[in-house]
């Protein structure tokens, strides 16, 4: 990322009406994509590296944790960092949230 280049955000939850609030709430970040899936946030994430996700825990077919453990095994997107926000604040989720390699868990 350049100085004069906004970061790249990839929002992840299969509810659009959360990610059109995280956007609104980043919209000073307006280089934004969004998925709704674990699925399609992957293929995104490879298509175009972002520099921060935030991550849903539940997603259909793929868990946000499953998400998380696929793209900290690719080469490629192995450091971008990865922001949990969910719902769920069980302590184990949250340490198996930082055992993948999260950033963060909120």
């Amino acid at each position: 990322m350049t100085p004069t280049s906004q970061p790249r955000l990839l929002l992840v939850d299969d509810d659009p009406a959360m990610i059109r609030i995280v956007g609104e709430m980043l919209a000073e970040f307006p280089d934004q994509r969004f998925a709704t899936s674990g699925e399609s946030a992957i293929a995104l994430a490879r298509e175009s590296m972002p520099d921060l996700i935030l991550l849903d825990a539940n997603l259909p077919n793929m868990t946000g944790f499953d998400v998380c453990e696929v793209l900290k095994r690719d080469a490629k997107l192995a450091n971008v960092p990865v922001i949990f926000v969910t719902s769920h604040d069980a302590p184990a989720l949250e340490a198996d949230a930082f055992r993948m390699g999260a950033s963060d868990y909120t």
